[in-house]
């Protein structure tokens, strides 16, 4: 199956959040992509954490989450209910729920090009007090292509084509 974007982020991975002054000319091209990924049919996120032999893929489709550690790993499989978009959608970067946005400026991942932002997430969604999420928005998508947590040092590669949903 070929997809998108997903209904949201997987909650416990880069759910971020942080109530503080921003520059709103800085922050709304975040807003904008992460609400144009919350629409998307599908997308793939793979996370690598230091010290972590596998990364963590997900994929995320409008009505479900499949997670596993590693190629060799099952697929687990999580039904998003209105409920669990609700939680999803709080870990959204929003007006009122991320701080200190900078604008980076230009740069490419594996080929793409795009702006560099980065913002503080909520230390109560898990990352660590002074943390620093830097996000690469595609150019011609306006999708959010790659996520760096600065000083946890996790890094999250997002793909929205070709998205394959693992057979139940």
């Amino acid at each position: 199956m070929k997809s998108h974007r997903s209904t949201a982020f997987p909650m416990a991975l880069f759910v971020l959040v942080a109530p503080a002054a921003h520059a709103a000319s800085d922050c709304q091209p975040v807003f904008d992509a992460y609400a144009a990924q919350a629409k998307v049919p599908a997308l793939q996120k793979t996370v690598t954490t230091p010290g972590m032999a596998d990364p963590v893929q997900m994929i995320l489709t409008q009505d479900r989450m499949f997670s596993r550690v590693g190629p060799n790993d099952v697929w687990t499989k999580t039904v998003i209910d209105d409920a669990m978009r609700q939680v999803m959608a709080k870990g959204m970067p929003a007006p009122g729920t991320i701080g200190e946005c900078r604008l980076i400026g230009p740069e490419t991942a594996d080929g793409r090009s795009g702006t560099a932002y980065e913002f503080a997430p909520s230390v109560a969604t898990g990352n660590a007090a002074g943390e620093r999420i830097t996000v690469l928005i595609e150019s011609e998508t306006g999708l959010p292509i790659s996520e760096t947590a600065l000083k946890a040092g996790t890094v999250a590669k997002i793909v929205y084509d070709g998205v394959a949903v693992p057979a139940p």
